[in-house]
């Protein structure tokens, strides 16, 4: 039996509504198929988004206002070649700053706020007095601190915000190990440091009321001990006189997102970067306020930096008159 060509199946014909048939159904499968596939997708992409708010959501911004090196100075250097600090100007731009920033922001201080060698109490006891009423979230322990001893530390600069692993004060609770401070949501640890080279310059009446431990073993403890309150964000500010301590510093504890230090080498706009740690500076003599804004992941505690600015404390900021009249009344001698 031969087959009928094609072209003369006739359109009333069983093989004809079979091959119609077959059409239909492959038709209509073919539709399921693909209504199946951009249903698929959305329930895809509808996971997405939601996964990439959820992200989003965790995701904050904290931004840590900074100073370093005040040494002492109550109004800019006139080693300063552009004319730059004064704590009058400092006080302008840290309330410009925190009107700004609301409740983002946390203001520290990497050390040495007093002078490196004695020059006046009362000139001192103004440093401190002003620096009280700008109110640091936290003080790092420098060793200029003890310029002018114990008993002037403890009672001028009252702030019960002094930090510092490895410096403690024999029989006095002068300085905590670490601080933790919630802002906009995100638990920020800081903690401070004062190397072995820099604490030398102390004089040998001032060691024997301290009890100084080996940097690298307190840190080490210390950051397990704030660790167990589980921070999003972990600071160390630090005084140090030693080569490359910062590099050595942020690969022997990865775990610290942020190092502010007192070193003059990092005060640029841009900030050094070891690994995942950052590492900036407020320079010399009190001359700049430094700005870092962090994005923080609350869920992964990823740190990034989005925005660094150093400030410089020019004669276009107007002092703060509450400041400037206490200097101007301050008994200097």
């Amino acid at each position: 039996s031969s087959s009928i060509p094609a072209a003369q199946v006739s359109a009333k014909s069983p093989m004809f509504k079979m091959k119609k048939c077959y059409i239909k159904q492959l038709f209509f499968t073919v539709v399921l198929a693909m209504k199946a596939f951009v249903l698929t997708c959305c329930i895809w992409m509808v996971g997405c988004l939601a996964a990439s708010g959820e992200a989003l959501g965790r995701e904050k911004e904290l931004v840590v206002i900074y100073t370093s090196n005040t040494n002492g100075y109550l109004e800019a250097c006139n080693c300063s070649s552009r004319n730059l600090g004064g704590l009058a100007r400092r006080m302008t731009l840290l309330k410009r700053l925190r009107q700004e920033l609301g409740h983002k922001a946390l203001l520290f201080d990497a050390g040495n706020i007093f002078s490196p060698y004695p020059r006046g109490l009362n000139r001192e006891a103004t440093v401190a007095k002003i620096v009280q009423k700008m109110g640091y979230d936290a003080i790092n322990l420098g060793e200029q601190e003890f310029t002018n001893g114990l008993t002037f530390l403890s009672t001028k600069l009252n702030t019960k915000r002094l930090v510092s692993a490895n410096v403690k004060v024999k029989e006095k609770n002068l300085a905590e190990a670490f601080f933790i401070d919630r802002v906009s949501g995100i638990r920020v640890a800081v903690t401070g440091l004062l190397t072995k080279n820099a604490y030398s310059y102390l004089p040998a009446e001032t060691k024997a009321e301290l009890q100084f431990s080996e940097p690298f073993a307190a840190l080490k403890e210390t950051l397990q001990r704030l660790k167990r309150e589980a921070p999003d964000v972990i600071i160390l500010m630090l005084r140090a006189l030693d080569y490359q301590i910062e590099k050595k510093l942020a690969e022997a504890f990865p775990e610290i997102n942020v190092i502010l230090t007192c070193s003059e080498d990092f005060s640029q706009a841009s900030p050094k970067i070891y690994g995942k740690t950052i590492v900036t500076s407020a320079g010399k003599d009190g001359e700049h306020v430094g700005m870092l804004k962090l994005r923080v992941d609350t869920g992964t505690q990823r740190v990034s930096a989005a925005q660094s600015r150093l400030i410089g404390l020019s004669p276009a900021i107007q002092p703060d008159p509450e400041i400037y009249e206490i200097i101007q009344n301050a008994n200097l001698n």
